[in-house]
């Protein structure tokens, strides 16, 4: 089930989905690549792990994986993971028209247009 279209993920929930994009994880696994993939902006503890991955089971975002103790995202959770994707893009976009709009100086590439 997709989200609502005005929420949004937790930088947690953000980098969990999208490791899991890549391939099913274990959760100590997850938490350590998270920690890398974000230069260590989000480091999840065991905790906080289990809670959060719970949680998008209970949402249907993620489901066990093949392996004992994996999880794999769901059809629910990449459209999700997309539509935040989408939503950020968008974000910057804002950002950086309005940058450009209020100060002079050198000009940011211009991002795709979106669907």
């Amino acid at each position: 089930m997709p989200r609502h279209p005005l929420s949004h993920l937790t930088p947690l929930t953000y980098y969990l989905l999208a490791e899991l994009m890549i391939r099913e994880r274990g959760a100590y696994d997850l938490g350590k690549r998270i920690a890398t993939s974000s230069s260590r902006a989000v480091v999840p503890t065991p905790g906080t792990m289990h809670h959060a991955l719970k949680g998008l089971v209970g949402q249907g975002f993620v489901a066990a994986g093949n392996q004992p103790r994996h999880y794999r995202i769901t059809d629910a959770g990449r459209y999700t993971l997309e539509q935040e994707l989408k939503r950020l893009i968008r974000a910057v976009a804002v950002g950086r028209h309005a940058t450009i709009a209020t100060k002079p100086g050198p000009q940011l590439p211009s991002l795709p247009e979106l669907p």
